[in-house]
């Protein structure tokens, strides 16, 4: 009976789980931070990720196994073109906090918030990176040789954004108003882009990517073909 007490007293809620991922935003990029994520209707929690899927889809916990985790990580130095220092990081499976929610790596699409995925969907001519694309909003962290935010939001039917931005330094000064400064220049651009989409209908769609410090937007008309 004692055992079972323990693992009960051991679970933690959805609920404890969001508020565990908002106090840590708040705490690494400051106490306004949090009103820079506007989640839309229907999103779910996972571990340190907030989430809606296509269609209603669902996500699930899926532990990574030693082969998955070496197939990753060379999809990963293929990614950023070869990088040495990528290559000789360790590929055992990251230690599991046990916990039954999904995290960002257990989410179908979610890489394509790295540089070169991302790099060829903002100059290929088809709205979505693929068919049956899984996203339609993400906010979330990745925490795998360096800490990563993600924000991917496609729940506008012309403006798509994505936006990856490294944090993985030391400095609370630089994590609390850089951080914030460039998600909130993002949003301020995206808003924009949306208005401008709106106002035009011969503006077939708009795409909005931001790696790290760099800022690129591609726009497609409708007379364009």
């Amino acid at each position: 009976m004692k055992n079972n007490n323990k693992i009960k007293d051991s679970i933690i809620t959805p609920q404890e789980v969001k508020e565990q991922f908002f106090n840590y935003l708040t705490k690494t990029f400051g106490k306004k931070f949090l009103f820079l994520i506007t989640p839309p209707d229907g999103v779910e929690i996972g571990e340190r990720v907030l989430f809606k899927l296509q269609d209603g889809k669902k996500a699930e916990r899926c532990e990574e196994t030693k082969q998955e985790t070496e197939e990753f990580h060379q999809s990963l130095v293929e990614a950023v073109g070869g990088i040495e220092g990528i290559q000789i990081l360790p590929t055992e499976p990251p230690v599991s906090s046990g916990l039954p929610y999904p995290r960002i790596v257990d989410i179908r699409d979610w890489d394509i918030a790295y540089d070169n995925p991302a790099k060829e969907y903002l100059t290929s001519d088809a709205l979505l990176p693929k068919e049956n694309f899984s996203i339609d909003w993400l906010f979330g962290l990745v925490f795998g040789f360096e800490k990563q935010l993600i924000y991917i939001d496609f729940t506008h039917p012309k403006v798509k954004v994505i936006f990856s931005f490294v944090y993985d330094f030391e400095d609370v000064f630089i994590k609390t108003h850089l951080v914030y400064k460039r998600l909130e220049q993002f949003n301020k651009m995206r808003d924009a882009l949306i208005e401008e989409a709106e106002g035009n209908p011969d503006l077939l769609w708009i795409k909005l990517v931001q790696i790290d410090e760099t800022v690129s937007t591609q726009k497609r008309m409708g007379n364009s073909d």
